[in-house]
């Protein structure tokens, strides 16, 4: 499981009885994002038992927004082949990239290895009251064939997607591009508006490289710890942020902000943060 990351495969892993093993994700500026390569065979390696059954990717990654370049993902393919893994790669924001369009690939049809991909209307649509979901098998001919069969006696046990939203689906599928492109323009909006803000010269804060997702991460200095931070951030300026601890950053201060939000009150929004901080930082 990558290191930062957002919680949700942690929640799902403790439910269903499995242990999550993290891996790292290094980020150097204003390249990016990478995958630790040696963190990642180095939790392989320590699995004398083979437990280790999957290597759980997020592409792009949520908060840090970074996608699995080929080189990650050849290298990723190459582990699972000589460990006798399966990828699990979460692609619910593979379609909305900010920078670098069309570089990055989508795990979709691997043949390497059996691969799992997962999508939905929550993020390709932007509905999580529709609740639609799916997975896509990859991989060779064999093996996928009994995933698949696995997969239909899972879905039979705890009862199919509801009919409506089925019949539905092919309707919503139709305003996909379009609406996609709406959420593109705002998120490369909102984030344009955010370094316009942050990013004057001299200043102390940094908004990290982001290539895909809704989430951009602001760096900024430690003047209290982020829980403090963010309580202070709800109760003087009434904005709620998840702070970096939330997704195991290795570091303070660090805090997620919404590219989604209408452009008008991401910048009232981020005035509200920069008083805020510049309060602090006046009575240091």
């Amino acid at each position: 499981m990558p290191r930062p990351g957002y919680p949700l495969f942690d929640h799902l892993s403790m439910l269903e009885g499995v242990e999550a093993v993290g891996y790292r994700l290094e980020y150097y500026h204003p390249g990016g994002w990478r995958v630790d390569l040696d963190s990642l065979e180095a939790a392989l390696l320590q699995d004398t038992e083979r437990r280790i059954k999957a290597i759980v990717v997020i592409n792009p990654n949520n908060p840090t927004g970074s996608y699995i370049h080929r080189e990650e993902r050849a290298a990723i393919e190459r582990l699972c082949a000589r460990y006798n893994l399966a990828i699990i790669a979460d692609e619910v924001f593979f379609d909305f990239s900010l920078e670098k369009t069309g570089e990055f690939q989508s795990f979709s049809n691997a043949g390497a290895v059996l691969t799992f991909v997962l999508d939905g209307f929550s993020k390709r649509l932007c509905l999580p009251q529709m609740k639609l979901g799916w997975i896509q098998v990859s991989g060779p001919e064999a093996e996928a064939a009994q995933a698949i069969e696995r997969l239909e006696i899972i879905s039979d046990s705890f009862l199919s997607a509801g009919t409506p939203i089925q019949n539905a689906a092919a309707a919503l599928l139709d305003e996909e591009e379009r609406f996609q492109q709406l959420v593109r323009e705002r998120i490369k909006t909102v984030m344009t508006v955010y370094r316009t803000m942050f990013e004057y010269p001299g200043s102390p804060y940094r908004l990290l490289t982001c290539e895909g997702g809704w989430t951009a991460l602001l760096q900024c200095p430690r003047y209290e710890s982020e829980k403090n931070l963010s309580l202070g951030l709800l109760q003087d300026m009434g904005i709620f942020l998840f702070p970096g601890y939330f997704f195991d950053m290795e570091h303070e201060a660090f805090f997620a902000l919404s590219l989604i939000l209408e452009p008008e009150k991401a910048a009232e929004a981020g005035k509200a943060l920069l008083e805020y901080f510049r309060t602090l930082e006046y009575a240091r």
